[in-house]
């Protein structure tokens, strides 16, 4: 997920989050340097500029993975 870029559409995509909404967000997060942009003929593609944002993603990921385990193991 973090080695190549991505177009806005992809992110919709992957998301599900409405196209308006992903390039907001995306624009405050080229804004403040984590992703990098570049422009591909009619498309735009962005990269993660901060690599440890994919450290924290992981971390995060991993965090929501173990309670949803944990909740899961609660209710069988």
């Amino acid at each position: 997920m973090f080695e190549r870029e991505r177009t806005v559409q992809d992110l919709c995509a992957v998301t599900g989050a409405s196209q308006a909404n992903a390039s907001k967000h995306l624009a405050l997060l080229l804004e403040q340097g984590l992703v990098a942009r570049r422009r591909d003929g009619l498309f735009t593609r962005y990269r993660i500029a901060d690599p440890t944002l994919e450290h924290l993603c992981r971390l995060v990921c991993g965090s929501l993975a173990e309670r949803h385990e944990t909740m899961r193991a609660h209710l069988a």
